[in-house]
């Protein structure tokens, strides 16, 4: 049971400290699902069977009770790595960038010939293309816009039933 304990919250921790890692560089993250991948691509083909061998090794755990102290060791390093790594980034101060963006003064004036309504479509669509998720969602609501067209010009659906 100790060791189990152990195992999951080494698991959070290391999941923490992975986040943080690759939450500044996310290229860095390129390695790290390609052998994730790969692993388990291997397990799935049975080529190399990673659950067994993790299997083999929690039994290890049964036969050798004193072997349960190896996942606390290693929930104390991750957990004394996070702390580090969390007390270094506590103040707000110490993290800010000193960053100067050019400003966006897109006034989208093609929008005047609306009227009165212009000024509130204006401030909306600024409100868009500044923040990142409603401009995320914007660009894949027109993606999957164009989802049909991969189908439409297929001769293979023109002689489909249509439904009414």
């Amino acid at each position: 049971m100790i060791a189990m304990l152990g195992l999951t919250l080494s698991i959070n921790y290391a999941n923490f400290i992975i986040k943080k890692q690759f939450t500044e560089n996310l290229k860095a993250l390129i390695p790290v699902v390609t052998v994730v991948i790969v692993m388990a691509l291997l397990d799935y083909l049975q080529i190399f069977g990673i659950t067994s061998w993790f299997g083999n090794l929690l039994n290890l755990i049964f036969i050798y009770p004193y072997l349960a102290l190896v996942p606390l060791a290693i929930l104390i390093s991750l957990f004394y790595w996070n702390r580090k790594n969390l007390e270094t980034r506590f103040y707000l101060d110490g993290t800010l960038q000193e960053r100067s963006r050019g400003v966006d003064t897109n006034e989208f004036l093609w929008t005047r010939k609306f009227g009165d309504l212009a000024p509130y479509l204006q401030q909306d669509l600024k409100m868009l293309w500044r923040n990142k998720r409603p401009k995320a969602t914007l660009y894949l609501s027109l993606l999957f816009l164009g989802y049909g067209l991969i189908f439409y010009p297929n001769e293979a659906y023109h002689d489909t039933p249509k439904h009414s």
